[in-house]
């Protein structure tokens, strides 16, 4: 489990203080046992390291002006943490909060200021966002206004959003994922391509209105004279007009069967006698009583 500050196993020995007495004009304070991090305190203020006030080498803490007569210096070691690696008030929020906010912007390049401010991306920070209406972009984008960048949204995965996932005002989480620099949409499943839901052989993704009447749109039909429709699952229906100009007529499916034609049915338009017969993958003949008439025609296979 990760902590903010000095875990509780290490609470007992983290902090050990000693203090002195100065001379006038001292700048010299030993320490034993040559702890990794001291922070020191001069009459109850603390000074500064990295701005140059005192130098620590292991053994003492030099200060860069010498103290005054009776002055207190006081320096605490830590033996195991480093008292000066913390998180800052602002950086904690960023990593433990979650930041919400009503988009502006357009739905497909969202513009936000949350509360409260993120002050930098950190990986695994969350902010919860109401949105103005569904997107049509696949790749909509983030951009905050106190940090001036652009993050674009993807599914868990890094897959791209199908277009109009979001409902007008509805509220959506987003987390951000360093290895990408994107940000997650979190809480919803993978959707299911039409290729997924046409062969159902998928059961971990959702599908979607759109992605249902894609089974039977496109090119899984063909509303035409001669045409087909592809049915989820994988059977097939096509259906045509042939005209026979002969005693019989060979008649080409408009799309082959990939696997096998079930059975074909023919009448002949104007009440003809016909017969379908010999049929394959990619065609049949259908036996006429005579010539020059229309045969109807509609054949199953998969």
């Amino acid at each position: 489990m990760s902590y903010f500050g000095v875990p509780p196993s290490r609470q007992r020995d983290a902090i050990t203080r000693v203090e002195y007495t100065a001379g006038a004009g001292q700048t010299v304070f030993a320490i034993s046992g040559s702890p990794p991090y001291v922070n020191v305190y001069q009459n109850g203020s603390k000074l500064s390291l990295a701005g140059g006030e005192y130098t620590y080498d292991g053994t003492n803490v030099t200060l860069t002006t010498g103290a005054t007569l009776g002055d207190n210096i006081a320096l605490d070691a830590t033996k195991s943490s480093n008292p000066n690696d913390v998180y800052t008030k602002a950086q904690a929020d960023a990593l433990a909060g979650v930041f919400y906010a009503v988009a502006t912007g357009t739905v497909d390049a969202l513009a936000v200021t949350t509360t409260p401010l993120i002050p930098t991306l950190a990986n695994g920070v969350e902010v919860r966002l109401r949105v103005s209406g569904p997107n049509t972009s696949t790749a909509p984008t983030v951009t905050f206004s106190n940090l001036g960048v652009a993050k674009t949204i993807t599914m868990q995965g890094n897959q791209p959003i199908p277009a109009g996932a979001w409902a007008t005002n509805q509220e959506i989480t987003l987390r951000y994922n360093v290895s990408t620099d994107k940000l997650e949409w979190l809480g919803v499943a993978s959707f299911a391509t039409s290729a997924e839901v046409l062969a159902g052989t998928v059961g971990n993704k959702v599908v979607t209105p759109a992605g249902i009447l894609a089974q039977w749109t496109g090119s899984n039909q063909s509303k035409t004279t001669n045409g087909y429709q592809k049915l989820p699952g994988g059977l097939i229906i096509q259906w045509g007009i042939a005209a026979s100009t002969t005693i019989g007529v060979v008649v080409t499916f408009p799309i082959p069967f990939p696997t096998a034609c079930f059975s074909v049915t023919s009448t002949g338009v104007q009440n003809q006698a016909v017969q379908a017969s010999t049929f394959s993958t990619t065609q049949f003949y259908s036996a006429t009583a005579g010539s020059n008439f229309n045969v109807s025609w509609m054949a199953i296979g998969h």
